[in-house]
């Protein structure tokens, strides 16, 4: 799309990633081509997706053969990230779990999975802002919508989450999670705006 200059991307600081240790990045979710764009600038990163996109009759072609893994939250989930992860790859997953549209009254609340994930394997995490100009391929923008002008997409590398900050042996994963979580809100919708 952006070859054909159908849409414009503008990455920032996105190198650097590929400089660090593998990680756990987590990103906003404004579209149906986030992935596409981040794997296109991200080397050796696998996805968590969710489960409908999994089993869907069409999707699973794509996601299964590629090594994508569906975010049931089990300790087989765990370990294959935790594999990935000594082997040098990343995972990118989008706490919301879903698409977001500019429209949004509600803040981004996202599920606790990266967080179980970044402590359960002890990985520390990316955060990823991805702006957008207009609503495009998202929940209120259909696929077949025509736009009035070229989306632009602002891709950028905000900051690192050390995991080790959060790791307490005082206290069980859960509360231990909850915490992180709610700071990666924080850090999405601050980026998110």
């Amino acid at each position: 799309m952006k070859f054909l200059r159908l849409i414009e991307i503008e990455v920032e600081k996105i190198d650097k990633i590929n400089k660090l240790d593998a990680a756990i990045i987590v990103a906003n979710h404004p579209t149906l081509l986030d992935y596409i764009i981040l794997t296109a600038h991200i080397n050796d990163c696998l996805c968590i997706v969710k489960k409908e996109i999994w089993n869907n009759s069409i999707l699973k072609n794509i996601v299964r053969p590629a090594g994508y893994m569906p975010n049931n939250m089990n300790p087989e989930l765990i370990l294959k990230c935790d594999n990935a992860i000594e082997e040098g790859s990343s995972i990118l997953i989008f706490p919301q779990g879903t698409r977001s549209s500019l429209d949004d009254q509600q803040p981004i609340k996202s599920e606790r999975g990266a967080s179980q994930l970044a402590l359960r394997t002890k990985t520390n995490l990316l955060v990823i802002s991805i702006a957008l100009n207009m609503d495009f391929l998202n929940k209120s923008h259909k696929w077949y919508m025509p736009t009035k002008q070229k989306p632009k997409f602002k891709i950028k590398y905000e900051e690192t989450i050390h995991i080790n900050k959060f790791l307490n042996n005082d206290y069980p994963i859960s509360i231990q999670a909850r915490k992180l979580n709610k700071l990666i809100n924080e850090k999405l919708l601050r980026y998110n705006s």
